[in-house]
């Protein structure tokens, strides 16, 4: 519990500790994803490409929950600043990374760190603030989302072209200290236990089954056939982890994830294209870099321009979307979303056949559009469809199912590219023609012999972008089945 009188006099500073850690957080993915191609051209390794994204979003998604939980017994700040001191950790391990596999794990260790910022974050901020100022506040971390959003791919760019590609982890550090350093001294709450059983059974089933789902579609075609003993045993334990993670979440009395929530139709169907718009958004994150730089041949810089576009086009739906639905209701609103989805995925899939980076911006851009409209109106759908005492929970599970939407699908296009490339390049030495025409230097011009490889990442990257825009109809079709409403109907 926040003391009132110092919540009062420290706002300000408490603000700018818990936006600077927010800050660190958004930018992260958005920094990593420009420099991921110069990254694999040094280390090597790009069958582990997909997993640096995945083994992130996996232990960020997975532990949310948890953290939850745990900042009820123990308190909002002890909470958040271990997961911010595991973040600078796993940051500093990035940047020190030697191998590919060695930048994965520590990856991993990151993503525990992350996965308490912004939950803890949003609870502090309901903590201290009253509800009239919390839609304000909201507003605030939505704009530090989108600056942090627009500034991470350029920042990224300008890292890898101009200095090493380490700090763009360690650059984490200093902020993230003095983050740290003003929650300590200005952030005070009078902690009450509470008497709280946290769902460890539940959470380790989970991560155990979606890391099985996600090893068994990155390794799939590439490490074993499809159709082969390791390729079903890994499948089986990723069903059998699930199966036993349902049966424990309906006879805990405090589940991570509680399966009651879903009986409304609200927040079931928005939860649906929850999961399916994490997929639209982390294949435009993941590969329109990588498709910019190895198949158009333009620097970090320029791949990060490009993807800058989606972040611009984010908050500018979010914020008119607020307008929007309370003129014409949040199901509309999320179907407006849904058409920018499907026509920016569509833009995008004829637009990388046309080889132009300034094509590939307007699409990104229009996708970023899509994802402010949709994902704005299935919170305000979701908050207003039920009362205040599940409204924390029925938020959280929304945003636990669009990551675990885009970690299964960052694996999935992963599987889908590798097995691109494998058959275009019909050669051994693929992942080493790959690693080259990466390598910084190489990306302004044609390596000799090197054609085929840009063209074998164009075909791969176009397959990506035509699954991403399968997913995305298929989540405009999800979206026509939410209920009615806008934002005077109570749940």
């Amino acid at each position: 519990m926040v003391s009132e009188g110092l919540a009062r006099n420290s706002r300000k500073l408490i603000v700018v500790g818990l936006m600077l850690a927010t800050f660190l957080s958004a930018m992260d993915s958005s920094v990593v994803s420009t420099a991921m191609p110069t990254i694999t051209g040094i280390l090597g390794g790009f069958s582990l490409y997909s997993w640096v994204f995945s083994i992130y979003l996996l232990t960020s998604t997975v532990t949310v929950p948890i953290y939850g939980k745990l900042a009820d017994l123990y308190g909002r700040k002890r909470v958040l600043l271990f997961g911010i001191l595991v973040f600078l950790l796993g940051s500093g391990l990035c940047g020190l990374a030697q191998s590919m596999l060695q930048l994965v794990i520590f990856r991993g260790i990151q993503g525990i760190g992350a996965g308490a910022i912004l939950p803890i974050t949003m609870t502090i901020f309901g903590d201290i603030f009253s509800i009239e100022e919390r839609a304000r506040v909201q507003g605030l971390t939505g704009s530090v989302w989108g600056i942090s959003a627009i500034v991470g791919p350029a920042l990224g760019g300008l890292i890898v072209d101009n200095t090493s590609w380490r700090w763009v982890f360690l650059i984490n550090l200093p902020a993230g200290l003095l983050s740290l350093l003003v929650l300590i001294f200005f952030f005070h709450e009078k902690t009450q236990v509470h008497q709280h059983s946290v769902d460890y059974v539940g959470a380790i089933a989970l991560m155990a089954g979606s890391a099985a789902l996600l090893l068994a579609l990155t390794s799939g075609g590439r490490d074993w056939e499809w159709v082969s003993a390791q390729s079903i045993s890994v499948f089986l334990f990723a069903v059998l982890s699930i199966i036993a993670f349902l049966l424990v979440e309906v006879r805990v009395s405090e589940p991570i994830l509680p399966l009651s929530i879903f009986a409304d139709r609200m927040i079931a169907v928005s939860g649906i294209a929850s999961l399916l718009a994490g997929g639209v958004m982390i294949g435009a994150t993941t590969y329109v870099p990588l498709f910019a730089q190895g198949s158009l041949g333009t620097s970090a810089t320029v791949a990060g321009a490009v993807l800058a576009t989606m972040s611009i086009g984010w908050p500018i739906a979010s914020s008119l979307s607020g307008r929007l639905i309370l003129r014409v209701g949040y199901r509309i609103t999320a179907v407006v979303g849904g058409v920018f989805l499907v026509l920016g995925s569509g833009l995008l899939f004829y637009f990388s056949h046309l080889s132009s980076p300034l094509l590939i911006a307007v699409a990104s851009f229009v996708i970023g559009a899509g994802m402010g409209f949709s994902t704005t109106a299935f919170i305000v759908g979701i908050q207003n469809a039920v009362d205040w005492s599940r409204r924390g929970v029925a938020t959280s599970s929304n945003l636990f199912l669009r990551s675990m939407g885009a970690s299964i699908w960052v694996a999935l296009l992963g599987a889908i590219a590798n097995n691109v490339l494998i058959s275009d390049l019909n050669s051994p030495r693929a992942p080493q023609m790959i690693n080259q025409l990466l390598q910084p230097g190489s990306s302004g011009a044609v390596v000799q012999g090197m054609e085929s490889v840009r063209l074998a990442i164009s075909h791969a990257s176009q397959s990506v972008f035509f699954w991403q825009l399968v997913t995305a109809c298929i989540t405009f079709i999800a979206i026509c089945f939410m209920p009615s409403g806008d934002i005077n109907d109570k749940g």
